[in-house]
């Protein structure tokens, strides 16, 4: 499948670039209970992966919680080449080289309940004595948006990055947090929660409608007006909520016990 990169900062940054786009986390890059900054890995440095038992075929867990399920593809380290700036003589002015990093990936695809732009919240990479925040989230082309017919599928490849390959031991666990849609330009916050529901399938399942009032400082005011006798008010808050609140929580944990050669 053809990737798309789409750089754009989760907590404060938002960075684009032609023919691509890549979530970049603010938090720090990597912490390890030994060491906290981690330095890129030279070229020259000799990686060897962990190694997997050749009689144990690669297998990749799937966990569905909240409607959403979601499939690690893919896990594996790879070499991406990282901006470096440093100072030249001339005042607020700077050089932009490159230098290679290692990071590790893990390539997910995952359920998207209603036709909002939904992004994951990927939890820490922890292996050994190391906890590492993840680092960049790339999504791939190919994405099905939900419509009442049935709901979508997102798939992007987490990225963190990591010191030195040669520490990387199994097994790996690895989180999804959450999933939110934030509001898009296109669509004020009403029409936002609007257009979510019509193309959300199981809003329309449970023939939910609700009423949505636009307010410039309080932000929307949402409230569920209908929905079918045939499904109780639990479930049918439930599906609510999900567009209310644009987010989506549960626990998609793994248990990586294997990693691509």
């Amino acid at each position: 499948m053809k990737k798309k990169l789409l750089p754009i900062a989760l907590l404060s940054l938002l960075a684009l670039a032609p023919d691509s786009a890549a979530f970049y986390f603010s938090q720090p890059q990597a912490v390890t209970l030994a060491e906290s900054q981690p330095t890129p890995v030279l070229p020259t440095q000799k990686v060897e992966k962990p190694q997997v038992s050749p009689e144990t075929p690669f297998k990749l867990p799937v966990v569905t919680d909240n409607d959403v399920t979601v499939e690690v593809t893919s896990a594996r380290i790879v070499q991406r080449d990282v901006e470096i700036y440093t100072e030249t003589d001339v005042k607020d002015i700077y050089d932009v080289g490159y230098v290679p990093a290692h990071y590790f990936e893990i390539g997910i695809c995952y359920t998207t309940l209603d036709g909002g732009e939904w992004y994951p919240w990927p939890g820490h990479l922890l292996y050994g004595e190391y906890d590492i925040y993840p680092d960049q989230v790339e999504f791939l082309e190919g994405e099905k948006v939900a419509d009442i017919k049935g709901t979508g599928i997102r798939c992007a490849q987490v990225r963190y990055l990591i010191e030195d390959p040669n520490t990387v031991t199994l097994p790996i666990r690895f989180s999804v947090r959450s999933f939110y849609a934030p509001g898009r330009e296109l669509y004020s916050p009403c029409q936002e929660m609007q257009q979510r529901l019509a193309t959300s399938p199981k809003a329309q399942k449970y023939g939910l409608k609700i009423s949505c009032t636009d307010d410039a400082e309080k932000g929307p005011s949402l409230s569920l007006d209908e929905y079918s006798k045939s499904v109780s008010a639990e479930e049918a808050q439930k599906v609510f909520d999900v567009i209310a609140t644009s987010e989506v929580h549960g626990e998609w944990k793994f248990v990586l016990t294997d990693i691509e050669k």
